[in-house]
């Protein structure tokens, strides 16, 4: 992710709560397609003898990145007092405008 975006997405949650919803809704996209290929995984990995290992890896790959991003997450929203204590939020504000940040 380029760091405007980063720091575009640190604006939306400096003043919030760092919660999964939030989480959830700034990565809405990512998590519909990872929903859709884990769902047609999940129905090769059953309906079919064929590809049934096939399947049953892909899903495994997909739940364990959406275990792995939700580990994050609980993690982030541990330190995330602190972290809005000790940002520098102008630095923050110039990147995500586009500026440059050593001004």
């Amino acid at each position: 992710m380029a760091d405007q975006t980063l720091c575009k997405h640190m604006l939306k949650l400096k003043d919030t709560d760092y919660s999964l919803m939030t989480f959830f809704q700034l990565n809405r996209g990512k998590y519909l397609r990872l929903f859709i290929l884990m769902t047609v995984s999940a129905y090769v990995a059953f309906g079919s003898e064929t590809y049934r290992y096939v399947g049953l890896f892909l899903f495994g790959v997909f739940v364990g990145a959406f275990c792995r991003d939700l580990g994050r997450v609980l993690k982030i929203k541990k330190y995330w007092p602190l972290t809005v204590r000790v940002t520098n939020w102008e630095v923050v504000r110039n990147i995500a405008e586009g500026k440059d940040s050593v001004d």
